[in-house]
């Protein structure tokens, strides 16, 4: 019998079965696994997403934002949001460009709002990705700190 096995016997008549001492298909599972990995998990995004916010509160626009801003505030939405920029076309960061600027325009704490919540989101979907690709094991952590 190897180490980490377990004899199990019913019945005196039956003979004796091994089997793992884990089942491997309950560990995934066992709450005993995965609560630690998680609470691990978002300790290391927690950190590091309030290093980031704090970083970023410190800054304040720069160069081609305040042109973003302007644009924002003056032109039509539709215009604005399919104008080409240096040959490229973003809709998406022109949206949100004007929703800030609506909202709360030259408000640089409201403008980096979306970028922490994006990072966060970015965090919660790569975690996910990785427990759904291996499981819900120690080394998962490896990759996920990574990239975070």
């Amino acid at each position: 019998m190897e180490s980490g096995e377990s004899v199990v016997a019913n019945e005196p008549s039956q003979a004796a079965v091994t089997r793992p001492a884990v089942d491997p298909s309950t560990a995934q599972t066992d709450p005993r696994y995965t609560y630690p990995m998680i609470f691990i998990a978002g300790l290391l995004s927690a950190i590091v997403t309030i290093w980031h916010a704090v970083v970023l509160l410190r800054g304040y626009f720069w160069q081609d934002d305040f042109l973003y801003v302007y644009r924002a505030a003056t032109v039509p939405l539709v215009d604005y949001l399919f104008q080409g920029y240096n040959g490229h076309l973003m809709q998406g960061q022109f949206l949100l460009v004007w929703l800030v600027t609506q909202w709360a325009p030259l408000n640089w704490a409201m403008a980096v709002l979306p970028l922490v919540a994006l990072q966060i989101l970015a965090y919660v979907l790569f975690w996910r990705l990785l427990v759904r690709l291996f499981g819900h094991r120690l080394e998962v952590l490896v990759p996920f700190a990574v990239f975070v």
